[in-house]
């Protein structure tokens, strides 16, 4: 191995590789290079301390992206348009109905509060 290196060249790839985005986020966000670059350091070999040795799934968080979806869906949500949505989506009239739903559900209980006691459930309604 070449003594010239700095520590982050000398990671793994896999580790490296994660060093390279957080960097690259990092300097998205308007951290200065050099400092990004040590943050993604930091980052990789932090990640290698909590999960170096293991073997695990790393999902591909498609929940989240379905989320970000959802929200265009919302964004585009005219109170009348359900098909148009459903069409541009490629989604069910029913998903698009049940999505504003939750949507409006949702918005109500962050603009309202939780009425109900820790530990008690809402009654379900349909």
């Amino acid at each position: 191995m070449n003594e010239h290196l700095t520590p982050a060249e000398r990671l793994p790839e896999l580790v490296q590789d994660w060093a390279d985005i957080v960097a690259q986020v990092a300097a998205e966000y308007g951290l200065a290079p050099d400092a990004a670059r040590s943050l993604g350091a930091a980052a990789a070999l932090r990640l290698t301390d909590e999960y170096g040795g293991r073997n695990f799934y790393l999902a591909q968080c498609m929940s989240l992206r379905l989320s970000q979806r959802d929200q265009e869906i919302l964004a585009a949500f005219n109170g009348r348009n359900y098909d148009e949505l459903a069409t541009t989506f490629k989604k069910s009239v029913r998903h698009i109905r049940r999505l504003v739903r939750r949507a409006k559900a949702a918005d109500l209980l962050t603009r309202q509060g939780d009425f109900f006691p820790e530990g008690r459930s809402v009654p379900n309604r349909r």
